[in-house]
């Protein structure tokens, strides 16, 4: 156990990973409230944008499962968090309609790089530890990764915590004095700082790898 918590490759992807399932999570449960109290639109567009995104997804990750073998899988994931980021990024900068959905496009592309590669990356890390030492500890990482996968509901939970405690937002039926601000917290400023940090960890596993 002591020799896997020093493992630096195993917090690199463990943290990079929880950035990225907590962003996701905040993506998916905070876009409603963006489009209704935020941009003003009807709910049903919420389906829209969600449905964009997964469509993208699934294409990217098609698209990308016929290049793994030609392209370093460790880069795919490194550009995952990039796409992410700038699809955060882009609507923090434009508050609109337009800007959601071509972020909604950016984000799919970079949720199904995540998915085509992620996996993979968790397996090098195992296979490094094999060929270091040569004991196979494949249960304890997949443990650990799930340890550090569940954390994930803990940051999601501060997530909220923090949206009523500044905000006043509860729920949809309890929506504060700024439900506008809240839901662009919620979806877009928290999410956005947590990928910074994944993507800065991504950063430091490929240079560590490669």
């Amino acid at each position: 156990l002591l020799t896997i918590f020093k493992d630096r490759l195993l917090w690199f992807y463990g943290i990079s990973i929880l950035c990225y399932s907590v962003a996701f999570s905040l993506i998916t449960q905070g876009m409603p409230f963006y489009i209704q109290y935020t941009l003003g639109s009807p709910t049903f567009m919420n389906s829209v944008y969600l449905g964009t995104i997964f469509v993208v997804t699934i294409l990217s990750i098609i698209f990308t499962s016929k290049y793994l073998v030609t392209v370093k899988v460790e880069k795919i994931w490194l550009y995952s968090y990039y796409f992410i980021f700038f699809g955060l990024l882009l609507s923090i900068f434009f508050l609109d309609s337009m800007a959601l959905f071509i972020s909604s496009l950016v984000l799919g592309i970079g949720i199904g790089l995540m998915m085509a590669s992620s996996d993979i990356i968790g397996t090098k890390v195992i296979d490094i530890d094999y060929k270091t030492y040569h004991v196979v500890r494949t249960g304890l990482y997949m443990s650990v990764y799930n340890i550090m996968f569940r954390l994930n509901g803990l940051i999601v939970g501060i997530a909220f915590f923090l949206t009523e405690a500044c905000f006043g937002f509860v729920s949809g039926e309890d929506i504060g004095n700024a439900p506008g601000a809240a839901a662009s917290f919620l979806f877009l400023y928290f999410p956005f700082v947590i990928i910074v940090i994944g993507t800065l960890f991504s950063i430091l596993f490929n240079k560590r790898i490669c």
